[in-house]
């Protein structure tokens, strides 16, 4: 059975992903696993053509994924750790033109 889903992948790219499966974690302190992290996703990003790519493109996409699937606006930022709703709306809603409508028409709906 064939995936619809699956990424077929650069072989640039998957040469970038097995360098990383070979850093050694453990013996890594903290403030350098981050630089490492940052490193390797760095030359993910470059092998695949990704421009001004970072980390945090991660949590914005599944940040924006829970909410065109559906997730209430609460959930998402609690799950993205905000200290209320109004982070998320701030820089997640405008990415879901769906979620955008519904406010529009809540927003009409009390002024009628």
């Amino acid at each position: 059975m064939v995936n619809k889903n699956a990424l077929s992948l650069a072989q640039s790219v998957m040469d970038a992903i097995d360098g990383a499966l070979t850093v050694k974690l453990k013996e890594l302190k903290p403030a350098s696993v981050t630089k490492k992290w940052s490193a390797w996703l760095k030359k993910v990003f470059d092998a695949s053509g990704v421009k001004d790519a970072h980390a945090h493109r991660f949590r914005k996409t599944f940040g924006v994924d829970l909410l065109i699937h559906g997730a209430p606006l609460e959930m998402v930022s609690k799950a993205l750790g905000h200290r209320n709703t109004v982070i998320t709306e701030k820089f997640y809603l405008r990415f879901v033109p769906k979620l955008q409508e519904q406010l529009a028409e809540h927003i009409a709906k009390t002024w009628q």
